[in-house]
């Protein structure tokens, strides 16, 4: 009996592969496509945010939220509230695995707000209502 050898996968039907996509987020505008360069675990969420985006999603939340800063540093409640919901997103069930999208560097950009709450704004925050 004669044995064939497998087929790698190189040697499979190619898939088409589609151009840049543009996405416009706010401010700017994101270009997704192929590249060598490593990314985010959470860049797939530029999508989900670039919809709410369209839908006016931050300005509704601005104005269901408190507005108290309790310094300058402070972040605003939108920004914490940005933060919590993209934890979400990325699957933390408990607001203490928020903490760990505070070391990507790309997600503050996405949100675009100068940084990730901790699990204490969240709490805090959602003890305001």
């Amino acid at each position: 009996m004669k044995q064939t050898q497998p087929q790698s996968h190189s040697a499979s039907t190619h898939q088409a592969v589609t151009g840049a996509i543009k996405l416009k987020t706010g401010k700017k505008t994101i270009t997704i496509s192929t590249t060598e360069q490593k990314l985010s675990a959470q860049a797939g969420q530029t999508t989900f945010w670039g919809f709410l985006h369209l839908r006016k999603f931050r300005a509704a939340l601005a104005g269901a939220l408190p507005h108290v800063r309790t310094s300058p540093n402070a972040l605003d409640a939108t920004g914490i509230a940005l933060g919590f919901i993209a934890g979400i997103v990325a699957g933390a069930d408990k607001l203490t695995r928020i903490a760990h999208l505070r070391g990507d560097p790309l997600l503050p950009e996405i949100l675009e707000i100068k940084r990730l709450p901790s699990f204490v704004h969240a709490l805090a925050l959602l003890e305001r209502f």
